[in-house]
């Protein structure tokens, strides 16, 4: 079994128990307009990421690095255990049975996998009985078809709506460039999303090596709420001095590749 990019797996579940606390204030949405995160049927969500699919690969190629996370709120019904649920929904995914770690003082049921150079990523925290938060992270590393990232959209989909998961999905996708001037390219990156769906921009961030700026766009299939604001995608770019490239990540509706 292999950990993959994930180097520190408590570090990941302790991000997650932040994360956790973000989107209970904000609230992932998919389908873009919803009032609270709700799982989208399976067609649905294929059909929603291949919009996105479409809309990235065009304009930018072949990414180097893809995430595609699914999370949400679980609630057990008639006192079914944390254990047996994870287990389950692990051997729908085609993951072998989750382990009992405790982290932060949060038990955590996570299963790890690796399968044709994809990664996969299972957890399931218990926050209190009968209520948990699931996190299923899949990371193609440069080896993700558009075929491969449709089909676990797909499963993902069906495993978060038949277990009864309040689930809701991102994805975010990395190219290396060439080295320019990082505002530049962030600014070339926006013109090719500009050109194909109308978007608007919310918050900027640069320094001397990093730009990113977040988007709405009626048009996106999932968001995100910054404050009293809908957001449906972030650019960002990085330049990494070391490797003598530039990062270019765009995320839908946040990037989330870190963590």
């Amino acid at each position: 079994m292999s950990k993959g990019v994930f180097r520190n797996p408590n570090m990941f579940v302790m991000m997650m128990i932040l994360i956790m606390a973000v989107v209970l204030t904000t609230g992932f949405q998919n389908g873009g307009k919803g009032d609270k995160p709700s799982t989208a049927a399976p067609a649905e969500a294929k059909a929603e990421l291949q919009q996105l699919l479409d809309l990235t690969f065009v304009s930018q190629g072949q990414p180097e690095h893809t995430v595609l996370k699914w999370q949400g709120d679980w609630n057990g019904l008639n006192g079914e255990h944390a254990e047996a649920a994870a287990q389950q929904a692990a051997r729908m995914l085609g993951l072998p049975n989750p382990v009992l770690e405790e982290v932060n003082g949060h038990p955590v049921y996570r299963s790890e996998a690796e399968f044709g150079g994809i990664s996969f990523k299972w957890n399931v925290i218990e926050k209190e009985a009968s209520s948990w938060y699931a996190v299923l992270r899949i990371d193609f590393q440069g080896s993700g078809t558009q075929p491969q990232l449709l089909a676990y959209q797909e499963q993902a989909a069906a495993v978060f709506h038949q277990s009864g998961i309040k689930g809701a999905w991102n994805v975010s996708f990395q190219w290396l460039k060439a080295v320019q001037d990082v505002k530049e390219q962030l600014k070339q990156a926006e013109q090719t999303i500009a050109a194909q769906v109308p978007v608007q921009q919310l918050e900027s961030y640069e320094d001397a090596a990093s730009a990113s700026t977040s988007y709405t766009s009626g048009q996106l299939p999932v968001s995100v709420m910054s404050g009293s604001q809908a957001m449906q995608m972030q650019i960002a770019v990085h330049q990494n001095d070391a490797l003598h490239v530039n990062r270019l990540t765009i995320g839908f509706p946040v990037i989330t590749i870190e963590y």
